[in-house]
């Protein structure tokens, strides 16, 4: 095979990815915001929040924000085998909310972020992007189980010695969830690593040998990510009139994301989902359905749509290694 046709095959390959992951993106978009009730919600609620400059700086700078923990979160699992610059990790964070959005349960998101790895082998890469939603994972759960706990004491009569049992029960979950996050790579190394294929070992590795430090660094991380979330939905609400008490809010939010975590989602029933569970969590506080839909969808909008538009940009404007590729093709 000559040269040119090689270069021919390789553009012929990378343009039909990026089309073909545009086309991908916008028809998800597409179709959540227009097969849901979302663009009515919009419609009804828009001068609330669109005619208030502060709320829109307010949400797009906490969308900023979780967007710069998420990189500083890679920046931290990379440092060992890769120096990322802040401008490479959040573009790479950026890329990974893009191939995310149109995928199932969002797994996607770890070949985005690989892309931008130069030293790294790109299945090592995956390993830590799975480390970094390992450490989110942990938090939802333990938030998650303190807004479940919350629901029950506050909307669900129940004795004393329930109580005392529901407490109890919670305590030690959130010890064992705690327990397993910091042991999972000692488990690994003594258990899987030997007995896994050669060919994936260094994948199980990089994964498994985490300083405890750094780990905890992660949780703190991912949970001032939700901190953030909160404020925002919170700031939604709000702007809509609608009265809560702050802490159980921000708990049956937690309660919220856990339920959204444990449902599989389809990419393209995945907006219907989020405002039909929130719904759920918050019937007791909130009458409001349109509401809770239309809060749910702004998060949405603001703190996954934007970004992935913002990745989908950013690759086109992408260069792929031409020497790794042309071997492949």
């Amino acid at each position: 095979m000559t040269l040119l046709n090689q270069i021919f095959r390789f553009r012929f390959f990378v343009w039909f990815i990026k089309i073909c992951v545009t086309v991908f993106l916008f028809y998800y978009l597409y179709k959540n915001i227009f097969s849901t009730h979302f663009y009515e919600s919009l419609i009804t609620y828009y001068s609330l929040i669109f005619s208030n400059y502060f709320v829109l700086v307010f949400l797009g700078l906490g969308t900023l924000t979780i967007v710069s923990i998420e990189a500083l979160k890679w920046k931290t699992v990379l440092k060992d085998k890769e120096i990322l610059s802040w401008k490479s990790a959040v573009s790479s964070v950026l890329l990974g909310y893009t191939f995310s959005m149109f995928t199932p349960n969002r797994i996607g998101d770890y070949a985005g972020r690989v892309l931008y790895l130069q030293k790294t082998e790109k299945w090592n890469g995956v390993s830590l992007s799975l480390l970094c939603s390992y450490s989110q994972f942990a938090s939802l759960l333990i938030l998650g189980i303190l807004g479940g706990v919350t629901y029950v004491l506050c909307f669900i009569s129940i004795t004393f010695y329930l109580t005392i049992l529901l407490l109890s029960t919670a305590l030690v979950a959130i010890g064992l969830v705690l327990f397993i996050y910091f042991k999972t790579g000692y488990f690994i190394r003594k258990r899987i690593v030997n007995n896994a294929p050669k060919r994936w070992r260094n994948c199980i590795i990089v994964f498994s040998t985490a300083p405890k430090k750094q780990l905890a660094y992660l949780l703190f991380l991912s949970i001032i990510k939700f901190m953030i979330t909160y404020l925002q939905y919170a700031t939604l609400l709000t702007c809509c009139q609608v009265k809560f008490n702050i802490v159980i809010g921000f708990m049956l939010m937690m309660l919220q994301f856990i339920i959204q975590a444990c449902v599989p989602s389809f990419a393209i029933a995945e907006l219907g989902v989020r405002g039909s569970i929130a719904v759920l969590v918050w019937n007791k506080t909130i009458a409001h359905a349109d509401i809770l839909v239309f809060a749910t969808s702004m998060l949405w909008l603001f703190n996954l749509m934007l970004p992935s538009i913002l990745g989908i940009i950013l690759f086109w404007f992408f260069r792929f290694n031409k020497k790794k590729l042309i071997p492949i093709l």
